[in-house]
């Protein structure tokens, strides 16, 4: 039996560098939402860098926290102006 990926969405730590009036370059970091195709390769993303965690009870609002720290905790972070449609993530 063939294993068969569905189209799913996760939450992804993206960064953008943003340069000081100084010249020191820092690193700012926050989550979006990315859209996977069958294949496991990004077929969308929001079009914000940065997405607040959001629910309609207390407890909503703790499960997405929670999966926010899952995916945090599993993918690596990458520039948000990385993205492209059909980029592969590898969790390190």
């Amino acid at each position: 039996m063939k294993n068969k990926l569905k189209n799913c969405w996760r939450y992804q730590a993206v960064y953008i560098e943003r340069e000081h009036k100084d010249g020191k370059i820092t690193k700012e970091y926050s989550m979006c939402e990315i859209y996977l195709d069958k294949k496991g390769k990004l077929e969308a993303w929001t079009e914000s860098k940065s997405i607040a965690p959001y629910g309609e009870s207390v407890e909503e609002l703790n499960k997405d926290i929670q999966f926010m720290l899952n995916d945090l905790s599993k993918w690596t972070a990458v520039a948000f102006e990385s993205l492209y449609v059909g980029m592969e993530f590898n969790n390190e």
